[in-house]
């Protein structure tokens, strides 16, 4: 890589998140090679800002696991990380990563770590991501050495089309003729859509006519995320299966804080569903997604990223979901003999 190329891409790194530009945009403080170190508001580890990641600068990183530490005296909760680089520097063989919970942590871990466990280029993005732990670490490659992508299961993942303070006028609060139900996060429970919802502070279905058809998705099995979720939560990643029963034969509308697993824009077999819920649901997915997230929200391009077991391998663990359960800990040991027997 040449300087003029390093140069570019530690520019674009520091000035693709806006938050990032509040820092002061440290690729400017100096030339021809800074040393710099920076902690921005919102660590921009996840979305676009990832894309432009400066794979020849970067040193070193320290992640704070606790967001209620660094800044408790203002009651805010904050993304903690620092960053330090330089620029027109070779790259690096290895980058050193620590963590800590907070400022007054007397004894933060500190890893060297190879660069490409950092820096994730398999994508036409380049992905940084900070395994803080051995653990940590098992789970990068556990995730990273799945056999599939997206695309080769033959799925994609959009963001529900019902934004529903710009389709007040068609949203009902309770099911009724002329309607069919809307999903909102909060129908929810264990894995599973339960609609409708009662009681509920939200609209409950979505007039069915001309104007709202192009809101609305067929009938069919389909996979829900949650985009947004804190970080103190359980889990980062909430999956559940939406099932056409709830209302047979009748399309559907998936309010926009949800994504949606789809097939060419219909439903997913039954039992690809399931498994896809509970793969979604696991721990080792969501301790995956925090090492490249701090976000509190998992956007559709984050979904795309990660790596999935095969068709067969996501029958099994549906299969196996059903007949056990869909609790955390069933799942999660689902998973390992499900992955276990296909490696």
């Amino acid at each position: 890589m040449d300087a003029e190329t390093r140069e570019r891409d530690f520019e674009r790194f520091f000035t693709t998140n806006p938050t990032s530009r509040g820092t002061g945009s440290p690729s400017r403080l100096g030339r021809p090679s800074p040393r710099t170190s920076f902690a921005p508001p919102v660590t921009p580890l996840g979305g676009a800002a990832t894309a432009a990641a400066p794979t020849a600068t970067l040193l070193r990183a320290h992640v704070s696991e606790k967001r209620d530490r660094a800044f408790n005296d203002d009651d805010v909760l904050q993304e903690n990380v620092i960053f330090r680089a330089v620029r027109g520097h070779r790259d690096p063989s290895h980058i050193v990563v620590s963590s800590s919970d907070g400022p007054s942590d007397a004894s933060p871990t500190e890893r060297k770590l190879r660069m490409e466990e950092v820096l994730d280029r398999r994508n036409s993005e380049l992905i940084v991501r900070l395994p803080t732990g051995r653990a940590h670490r098992r789970v990068a490659s556990a995730v990273g050495s799945l056999p599939c992508s997206l695309e080769d299961l033959g799925l994609r993942v959009s963001t529900g089309r019902v934004v529903d303070f710009r389709a007040r006028g068609f949203l009902r609060e309770r099911p009724g003729r002329g309607t069919v139900p809307l999903i909102y996060p909060e129908t929810f429970n264990y894995g599973r859509v339960v609609w409708p919802k009662e009681p509920s502070r939200k609209p409950q279905a979505i007039t069915l006519d001309d104007e709202t058809a192009k809101l609305l998705v067929d009938p069919g099995h389909y996979v829900l995320v949650k985009r947004f979720s804190a970080k103190e939560e359980p889990r980062r990643i909430v999956a559940a299966v939406y099932d056409p029963c709830v209302a047979p034969g009748e399309p559907v509308g998936f309010e926009n804080h949800l994504n949606y697993f789809h097939q060419a824009g219909a439903g997913l077999v039954p039992e690809v569903a399931a498994g896809l819920t509970a793969y979604l649901n696991s721990a080792v997915v969501d301790a995956y997604f925090r090492q490249e997230s701090g976000h509190t929200q998992v956007n559709a391009a984050d979904l795309r990223r990660l790596r999935y077991p095969s068709v067969t391998q996501l029958v099994a663990l549906g299969r196996s979901a059903a007949a056990r359960g869909t609790d955390a800990a069933t799942i999660d040991e689902a998973l390992t003999i499900v992955l276990g027997a296909a490696s």
